[in-house]
């Protein structure tokens, strides 16, 4: 069995991919969290605004957790945002940056689908088994590994997701100094 990523020393490319992936299914294993059914049975329902602000919540915390610096959170749509083909618009952001100093920034133009990203992420990460690409197992055991760190980052700290999604729902818009009110985590780097 081929080792994995997270069995040897990662490079720094590795690790940014790795990192990236962590936050990028952090934002739909949050809202997913939300919508599951309670210990009763019975499922909270969330509307659009909330799933939202969940979302863009799970990115934020687990880029904090990774070592990212959170500059500014949205879950105002933005129709001029699409997705390469235009099938999807933009319901939200969560702005993030490796530097301490970076300023706010305007998002890009063009939105990627989370699974996309972690997808391409996926192909990067994992080794290639003999041929020129990666088996289809082995892709999928990195996917897991992505999922596994991002869920373990939610469940720890998912009543601070709860909290900031509220004031993140309230507000629409947050800044870089509204969010470190809220999101005091250690970074795992």
């Amino acid at each position: 069995m081929p080792e994995t990523r997270t069995e040897r020393s990662m490079t720094d490319a590795e690790r940014w991919a790795f990192e990236q992936a962590i936050v990028y299914f952090a934002g739909p294993l949050a809202e997913a969290r939300a919508r599951r059914p309670k210990a009763d049975g019975f499922r909270t329902l969330l509307y659009a605004e909330r799933e939202r602000a969940i979302h863009e919540v799970g990115h934020a915390v687990a880029a904090a957790v990774v070592g990212y610096h959170v500059l500014e959170l949205s879950i105002v749509p933005n129709e001029t945002r699409r997705t390469p083909n235009g099938q999807f618009h933009s319901g939200g952001f969560c702005s993030a940056a490796a530097s301490e100093d970076a300023e706010e920034s305007q998002p890009t133009k063009t939105v990627t689908r989370d699974s996309t990203q972690i997808v391409a992420l996926a192909w990067l990460m994992t080794p290639c088994e003999g041929n020129s690409r990666p088996s289809w197992k082995a892709l999928r055991r990195t996917v897991r590994q992505f999922r596994q760190t991002a869920e373990s980052i939610i469940g720890q700290h998912w009543l601070m997701i709860l909290a900031l999604a509220s004031e993140l729902e309230r507000k629409k818009t947050m800044n870089r100094a509204e969010i470190q009110r809220y999101v005091r985590v250690k970074a795992n780097r």
